[in-house]
């Protein structure tokens, strides 16, 4: 497919998260390290963990397109594509819930 727009959406310490849009089909996330030296032993672990709980689970999680732990890829950095979820972040929701709200958040927080 062909991508028409990528705006980065954060960065953190470690990684950048971009939006990847498309002119047919659904948007991407793509994070991609900020460390060419990664291990990439950590991206198969996280890529492993995600299948697993997608798999075993009732949580849901973003199916994984593609990845590369290296640098040795077309574009010099190891990356994760993965489906982009629907829904808020709860740190942009948390401050205007109820006690009563907050709590049934925590409850389920703890359950899984």
């Amino acid at each position: 497919r062909h991508c028409i727009c990528a705006r980065r959406l954060t960065r953190g310490f470690y990684n950048e998260i971009y939006l990847l849009q498309f002119e047919t089909g659904p948007d991407c996330i793509a994070r991609l390290s900020r460390e060419l030296i990664h291990p990439a032993s950590k991206f198969a672990s996280e890529v492993a963990t995600m299948k697993y709980v997608a798999q075993n689970t009732n949580i849901k999680v973003p199916a994984v397109y593609d990845w590369n732990g290296t640098a040795q890829n077309p574009i010099k950095t190891p990356y994760i594509i993965m489906e982009r979820l629907p829904g808020q972040h709860l740190y942009q929701v948390w401050d205007g819930l109820t006690i009563r709200q907050k709590i049934g958040v925590l409850r389920q927080i703890v359950e899984i």
